[in-house]
């Protein structure tokens, strides 16, 4: 009777930051034919080196938790069982990403008569932070494009508007050129107090 082909299969799951590391699971299957092969001793490599030996469960696998280094790239695993071929899989770890730097917008309105004037000063939100920004400040009634204000140094500028007289409220939607971040302003005819709300999408 011909001897059953002995092969062996892995799997990995994604890498998943475990502090200062990366946990990697390797779910490794020996099979003879059709059937889980069960007590072969499976051996695994990180990068070349052993990290462990254990023998197959009655369904033929075994399971082996890695933990990587946080070195950006390829990382190579292998699995070795006598008799079969060894099974190569790599993982790679990606970059680590920097914190984004969120802008927000503070504005304080003014109101004479129709006439709104906004007071604006654009942030650069960094940790626990906030720094004037250098940006364009895109002003907005619904769709429509009011005008734009490029902001000084300290982050400061003004922008006018004259609500019509018709409307009772005005809502400007000011966006910041190069971010995600939008600014929402409620303006009254009456004397209402006018609202701000603050965005990031």
């Amino acid at each position: 009777m011909a001897q059953k082909q002995r092969r062996v299969s892995l799997s990995l799951t994604d890498p998943k930051k475990d502090g200062k590391k990366w946990a990697v699971r390797a779910i490794v299957t020996v099979t003879e034919g059709k059937d889980p092969a069960e007590g072969h001793e499976v051996e695994t490599f990180l990068e070349g080196e052993s990290v462990g030996r254990m023998p197959t469960g009655s369904d033929g696998r075994v399971i082996f938790d890695l933990s990587v280094a946080n070195q950006p790239g390829k990382h190579l695993i292998e699995v070795r069982c006598p008799g079969s071929r060894p099974e190569v899989r790599h993982i790679i770890i990606p970059e680590s990403q920097k914190k984004k730097e969120e802008a927000k917008v503070l504005i304080t309105p003014t109101r004479v008569g129709s006439k709104h004037t906004l007071y604006c000063r654009l942030l650069t939100v960094t940790g626990d932070s906030d720094k004037p920004r250098v940006g364009t400040l895109i002003f907005f009634d619904q769709e429509k494009e009011l005008g734009r204000a490029e902001t000084s140094l300290s982050g400061e500028t003004v922008f006018t508007i004259q609500l019509e007289r018709w409307r009772k409220k005005q809502i400007i939607r000011i966006v910041v050129q190069g971010t995600s971040t939008t600014q929402v302003v409620h303006l009254y005819q009456d004397n209402s107090w006018n609202e701000a709300h603050h965005s990031t999408f």
